[in-house]
């Protein structure tokens, strides 16, 4: 499990995680009501879709859910299938005609294009590339 709701509508993360819990697991007793995880696997793998985007999901779920929490591969495809769209400008919701790798990084985490928080998390993906944290001694005790 991954990232949190923060200021998502109370309804709206309520019925999303009713949703996740008929899968066998309900978070919302492990963090309370309307508080469950959005992203799932170990590439973060958003499961949340809000109403305000503008898809009318079952669930405010994309449908990648249990699959994402549960298979290791399909997440990992998932990504794939995201970066090849996104960079060959398939990606309709994004309005770009591709080519931009570090765009559709960011929109993996931001789920749109260049925005601040998007942006935000290319700097630190590009961080971690550049001094290569995980190859250090502290590596195994850091944490967030």
């Amino acid at each position: 499990c991954g990232d949190f709701f923060s200021s998502e509508p109370l309804a709206d993360r309520k019925t999303f995680c009713n949703e996740l819990a008929g899968y066998g697991h309900d978070y919302q007793a492990d963090y309370g009501n309307g508080y469950c995880p959005k992203t799932f696997s170990i590439v973060g793998e958003m499961s949340w879709s809000s109403p305000s985007w503008g898809f009318d999901w079952a669930g405010n779920q994309n449908g990648t859910f249990p699959f994402n929490r549960n298979s290791t591969a399909f997440a990992l495809d998932y990504l794939g299938a995201h970066l090849r769209g996104c960079y060959n400008g398939w990606e309709w919701w994004l309005n770009r005609s591709g080519g931009d790798l570090w765009g559709c990084v960011g929109s993996w985490y931001a789920g749109d294009w260049h925005s601040a928080a998007a942006d935000g998390y290319v700097a630190r993906v590009q961080d971690e590339i550049a001094t290569h944290r995980w190859l250090q001694a502290s590596w195994p005790t850091e944490r967030p």
